[in-house]
């Protein structure tokens, strides 16, 4: 099954579990660009999101070194960041998750 996820306490505890967390954030954890992608849609509303969205496994954590382990499709490979930045980051794009359990 699948279980959306916005509450950041959840994140730790499904990875814990084994469970993985598909997360929206950035590619390479760059800054969003909020608002930076328009276009109309057929109702010829104005629709915008924020530019640099990337969807990721988080793959692990390290709570010590307030590090994530990240595997990214953009790379090809888990790549680390800083769990300040991750978070960020993840608050840009509104807080999405999705846990596999």
């Amino acid at each position: 099954s699948v279980g959306l996820v916005r509450r950041s306490n959840i994140i730790p505890s499904s990875l814990g579990d084994g469970n993985p967390v598909i997360i929206w954030a950035t590619v390479a954890m760059k800054p969003s660009t909020i608002g930076s992608v328009k276009w109309y849609n057929a109702d010829n509303v104005l629709v915008k999101y924020n530019g640099q969205e990337h969807c990721i496994v988080l793959a692990g954590m390290n709570l010590d070194k307030r590090k994530v382990y990240i595997a990214d499709p953009y790379y090809g490979k888990i790549m680390e960041y800083d769990m300040h930045t991750f978070y960020q980051r993840w608050v840009e794009q509104y807080k999405q998750a999705v846990v596999v359990y």
